[in-house]
């Protein structure tokens, strides 16, 4: 792969005809699914002016080829056509696997950035620490702290820890003595664990019962540490699978970005030639293989007045447009928005709020109680008059009785008296 970059920046970048400048660093790394993969990180004090990075990348691919000798029949995106880019913080481990952004060859990919500044909370409202350590070495280099890297190396020091071997599935240093987890060099064409020797062996009756047996046991014995590894390594992967990492905080502040895209079909034929034949691509002498035998012819056609002759030509050639692909990052501006966590409810929130609702609590109350004092005193004075009533309408009664036996009484002594006479 080929690339060429470009930076411009506030206060000083120079023009495109200036001689290039160093800007930045490249940290190289493999990718257990993507391969080989860089990072550019422009210089400390560049990175707060810088307003556009552009690049060029072409990729020497063997596209007309039958055979893939690095496919990974299980993952789809293990053989993308084109690349992958992944914008993250200065010094960082980037997240290919979740943060990638697909490019194209035969495009122009403008990407704009928004840059979000994460404030995280810290226990009991939140879980950012600010006691992690500032850098992890990974892949023998130095990277700042960030949650995901240390996902990724605690995984990967407790893959060494038990299964006395690394995965490439993560970052790992080469200058440790373990071995990946895959390791299988018995098994390769030079050793005697390869088929066809196994074969002959086999086959031929000459050699020894006891070399044989010697030879075969040895085998299944790196074929059973193969297995043993294998199955280790998945054990501990699937603990780490899913949930949070006890040592494993967010920092308490930290950058993302959101970006948004824009994708055109690149390059035309004459900038082709243009950029085919610039000096600084003169200067490297990559273009200079057979495949660009007729870009050339091309070109000295154009410088010959025969303009036909070359456009004919470039219709019938479609290589650039194969492998090479263009990226524009552009900063539209250097606003930073601010996202914060914040507690849904805090100690003093909790306080005041149980105090409003118990005052109005007690209010209600009151005024509860002296509905239902109201409302026994009506009932008594009520049952009390109903009580009353019945008692003054019984004497009454009572008394007309008496009346009208009296009366009675006094009536027939009359008619006693009279008889007598």
């Amino acid at each position: 792969m080929y690339l060429h970059l470009r930076i411009t920046y506030l206060n000083g970048s120079k023009p495109v005809a200036a001689p290039c400048e160093r800007n930045g660093i490249w940290r190289k790394f493999i990718h257990a699914q993507y391969l080989n993969c860089a990072t550019f990180e422009p210089f400390s004090y560049l990175r707060s002016d810088t307003t556009n990075i552009e690049m060029y990348i072409y990729l020497d691919e063997m596209l007309n080829r039958a055979q893939c000798i690095d496919c990974f029949h299980g993952e789809v995106k293990s053989q993308l056509s084109g690349a992958l880019i992944t914008i993250h913080g200065a010094d960082t481990l980037p997240n290919i696997n979740d943060k990638s952004i697909n490019l194209k060859p035969g495009t122009l990919t403008e990407l704009r950035l928004s840059i979000i500044e994460n404030i995280q909370k810290m226990p009991p409202y939140g879980r950012c620490s600010i006691n992690h350590p500032i850098q992890l070495n990974l892949y023998d280099m130095l990277y700042n702290y960030s949650e995901y890297a240390c996902r990724e190396l605690t995984i990967q020091n407790d893959i060494i820890h038990y299964c006395n071997c690394y995965s490439i599935e993560y970052p790992y240093n080469e200058d440790t003595n373990y071995k990946p987890c895959t390791n299988l060099l018995q098994f390769i064409n030079i050793s005697n664990c390869n088929r066809n020797d196994l074969l002959k062996i086999n086959t031929n009756h000459n050699t020894t019962t006891t070399n044989n047996n010697n030879i075969s046991n040895i085998c299944i014995n790196e074929l059973n540490k193969f297995i043993t590894r294998m199955m280790c390594k998945r054990t501990i992967i699937e603990n780490y699978l899913h949930g949070e990492l006890p040592n494993c905080k967010i920092p308490c502040s930290f950058y993302s970005y959101e970006t948004e895209q824009s994708i055109s079909t690149w390059p035309t034929k004459s900038w082709q030639l243009t950029w085919l034949n610039s000096s600084y691509n003169k200067k490297l002498g990559l273009f200079n293989n057979t495949e660009f035998i007729l870009y050339h012819k091309a070109i000295k056609l154009l410088d010959l007045g025969n303009e036909l002759d070359a456009i004919n030509i470039l219709d019938k050639l479609n290589v650039l447009e194969r492998k090479l692909l263009a990226i524009l990052i552009n900063r539209p501006n250097f606003d930073v928005r601010k996202v914060e966590e914040k507690e849904v409810i805090s100690l003093t929130n909790l306080l005041s709020q149980t105090g409003g609702l118990f005052s109005i609590w007690i209010g209600l109350s009151i005024i509860s109680l002296g509905e239902l004092v109201e409302m026994f005193i009506r009932c008594y004075i009520r049952i009390k008059h109903t009580t009353t009533i019945t008692t003054t309408t019984t004497t009454t009664n009572n008394n007309n009785n008496n009346n009208n036996n009296n009366n009675n009484d006094n009536n027939s002594n009359n008619n006693t008296l009279h008889h007598h006479d």
